[in-house]
């Protein structure tokens, strides 16, 4: 049974991913819907931060600014600089500037938990992220490829409450009634966790790369491989090297390498698709290549 139970999360995101490709049809009236989806994922998470969980993420402001700059500065230009050198065609370029300037994916602190990090730090970088995108995703925009584009500030804003200010107020509710909760695991969690993820890949990737050839776009593919595991595994080698000298906590280190290294592709696939399917293709490729990572943290856990 345990092992039907760690197989299932790997399992329904791996489906999910296949799906999205095969049966595009689905995306189209579940984009609006499908934020949603997530809340249950982030009261799992958040409902077992610990106080020692809570104060090593909050005494090391220094750790959060260094994530922001990352985020959106050292990803962007890094990638923005890759699609020059590749000669990428403008629209291509825009797409993959557009993608890495993405803030931190919203299931930040559901990952994070996953692979043993602080779900504190990384829901503190996951809602500053997201809420500085109006700001600095069309100010960025300008400066590296001349092109201005509209962020749905409304939107953003409502997400990041629906996201994690009413996550937080179930999770306090739920461990005010049953502090045990902090501990073990809800009924079923795992279960459910796997299904909502299934149809949240599925709609996501469905939505933003439904209908197009993978295979026709290598350059792009690779360069999204590039971004999402370079970053991430590049700096969680980097980071642990760190932790081991006693410069930062390992918990630390794994959500700062996700968070900068995981970007929310739904979001930029959403301003992208205001301009053309081919814009959205990277951001699109995103969620398509951190899949088979989310395969891995649900079967690796905490030896990531």
């Amino acid at each position: 049974m345990r092992r039907l139970e760690a197989l299932a999360f790997p399992v329904a995101t791996f489906m999910g991913m296949v799906l999205g490709l095969a049966v595009p049809a689905f995306g189209s009236w579940t984009r609006q819907y499908i934020v949603w989806l997530l809340v249950p994922l982030m009261v799992f998470s958040l409902v077992k931060i610990s106080p020692g969980e809570l104060r090593d993420g909050l005494r090391r402001p220094d750790l959060f600014l260094a994530g922001l700059l990352a985020i959106y500065l050292v990803v962007p230009l890094t990638m923005w600089g890759a699609g020059l050198a590749a000669g990428l065609a403008p629209e291509m370029l825009f797409g993959v500037t557009l993608a890495a300037l993405g803030p931190t994916i919203v299931l930040a602190p559901f990952f994070t938990g996953m692979i043993g990090g602080n779900r504190v730090l990384a829901a503190m970088l996951s809602v500053a992220s997201t809420l500085l995108s109006p700001l600095l995703i069309p100010g960025m925009l300008v400066l590296l490829v001349g092109r201005t584009v509209t962020v749905p500030v409304a939107t953003i804003a409502i997400n990041a409450g629906a996201l994690v200010g009413l996550p937080v107020v179930i999770a306090l509710v739920l461990r005010k009634a049953s502090p045990a909760l902090r501990d073990a695991p809800f009924p079923g969690e795992r279960y459910a966790s796997s299904v909502i993820f299934f149809f949240f890949m599925w709609g996501v990737i469905a939505s933003s790369l439904g209908g197009v050839p993978i295979l026709s776009a290598g350059m792009l593919l690779a360069l999204a491989i590039t971004q999402e595991y370079a970053f991430f595994f590049g700096l969680r080698y980097a980071l642990g090297r760190m932790a081991a000298r006693g410069a930062i906590s390992l918990p630390n280190a794994r959500a700062l390498a996700l968070c900068i290294g995981v970007k929310n592709g739904a979001l930029t696939a959403g301003i992208a698709l205001t301009f053309s399917p081919a814009v959205a293709i990277s951001s699109g490729l995103l969620t398509l290549v951190s899949a088979p990572m989310f395969v891995l943290f649900g079967i690796f856990g905490e030896r990531m």
